[in-house]
This record gives structure tokens, sequence and C-alpha cells, in this order.
């Protein structure tokens, strides 16, 4: 996102994250997340109890390291279905639809 954002040499970015250095052996290797899960560099976030769960929550990793969740994902891009973005801009979401966002994805993906 701060890379987006700083495209634009009009504009000031300022990037700020907590944790430490991403030294950890599994960040840097693909599929390593199971490792990094309820880690150190975790902060392990739970959702509120969830009425339709029965009161379950639900364990949301977040990384707690430069990169932030970035660094603990599991290296895999999805752009999901046209179909949802298809009802989204049926609803009302004006340039979300399928064709306006593949651009997106495909920049995000050029790396």
């Amino acid at each position: 996102l701060a890379n987006r954002l700083s495209e634009d040499p009009a504009k000031k970015v300022i990037l700020l994250e907590a944790g430490g250095k991403d030294e950890k052996f599994y960040i840097h290797v693909p599929l390593g997340f199971p490792y990094l899960c309820g880690s150190d560099i975790d902060w392990k976030y739970m959702s509120e109890p969830e009425p339709a769960l029965g009161g379950k929550r639900i364990y949301f990793p977040r990384g707690k390291v430069l990169g932030g969740s970035h660094a603990i994902s599991v290296m895999q891009y999805h752009r999901g279905t046209a179909l949802d973005y298809e009802a989204w801009e049926d609803s009302g979401a004006d340039g979300w639809g399928p064709e306006e966002v593949l651009p997106y994805f495909k920049k995000s993906e050029d790396n």
C-alpha cells in the first residue's frame, strides 16, 4: 500500500510498523506460515464471539514484524471470482467490476 501511495511524487508517505526485523527462517520459506502462527512474531488476534458460529472466536494471525502480516503470509495470490466483483458493482460499487479490478491484480502480481 505504501508503495502505491508513494508513486505520486507530490505525496509524502510515512510507514510505521511494529516488531523487529524479519530474521526468522520460516518467513523466507514458501509455506512457512504454519510455523509462524502463534509465534512471537504473531499478534494472535481473535475475533469477537461469532453468533453464527455458536459464540466461537476466529483466530486471525497478524505479523508483528517488519513487513507486517505480509511477512507471515503463505505467498499466494488469490483474485477471487468475477461473480463477486460483478455483485459488488451491481450493488452500487462503481469501478469494482471484474474488468476494472483486473489491472490492479496484474500490477500487484508483477514482482
